[in-house]
């Protein structure tokens, strides 16, 4: 089963000036971009817009690919790729966001966009050609994810402000997807195991989702529409399905 919430962060505009630029490295005043590379055919591109925005990108290997677009004030964006193959793509418009990305084995791949004001992405990749893509829209929202193993998937949005969400994924094959749109809810998702997918879409207020996963191809859904609903799936073996619906949309 794949997962999608239809997202596209690469035609997003500074996404597009980002990759069709032909200057390696471009910074407006007072911005910082602090590059080091180790290996072969290694690729970085930095655009900075604006006042006191920092990137620091670390490449230790070959035929890494890293794109950060920065415009607005004070973002900081940390990547570090250890290895072959791995590429970050990031867009940061506004004030006081922040991407960590640490990449270490073979072909993992982060695409992100943070538009507002101070939110936050941390991003966790070890194993092989795991993949994390999502979008933040607002006030301090934010993202973690730990990815260990091979072929896993992360997907997120979040709409609004103060929207948490975390996701560890150890094995293989697992998919993940939530959607926040709203203020103050909070998602978390634990898969061990191979093949899990999880699905977590909150619309409203203080709404809590969790699922733990634990064995393989195990499916869990969950919805919530209003204030305050609480929802808690734990799945135990092997081919376990739920769903959860809560309020009215």
């Amino acid at each position: 089963m794949k997962l999608s919430l239809g997202m596209n962060l690469k035609t997003t505009p500074f996404a597009t000036a980002l990759l069709l630029s032909t200057s390696l490295v471009y910074a407006d005043a007072n911005n910082e971009a602090l590059i080091d590379q180790k290996g072969d055919a290694n690729l970085i591109q930095v655009l900075q817009l604006n006042d006191m925005n920092s990137t620091r990108i670390d490449q230790n290997g070959n035929q890494n690919e890293a794109g950060v677009g920065q415009a607005g004030d004070e973002n900081l964006a940390l990547i570090n790729q250890q290895g072959n193959e791995h590429s970050v793509m990031s867009v940061q418009d506004g004030y006081n966001n922040t991407l960590e990305s640490n990449q270490n084995g073979g072909n993992h791949n982060v695409d992100v966009a943070q538009f507002g004001d101070a939110n936050s992405i941390l991003v966790d990749q070890k194993g092989q050609s795991n993949d994390v893509a999502g979008i933040q829209e607002g006030f301090s929202n934010s993202y973690r994810v730990e990815q260990n193993g091979q072929d896993n998937l992360s997907m997120f949005e979040q709409y609004g402000d103060h929207n948490e969400a975390s996701l560890d994924q150890q094995g293989n094959g697992n998919q993940s997807a939530s959607l926040q749109e709203g203020e103050f809810n909070i998602t978390s998702t634990t898969q061990h195991g191979h093949d899990n997918a999880s699905f977590v879409s909150q619309h409203g207020v203080e709404n809590l989702a969790t699922v733990s996963q634990n064995g393989n191809g195990n499916m869990a859904g969950i919805c919530q529409f209003g204030e305050n609903h609480v929802a808690d799936v734990n799945q135990q073996g092997h081919g376990n399905m739920a769903r959860v619906i809560q309020g009215s949309f």
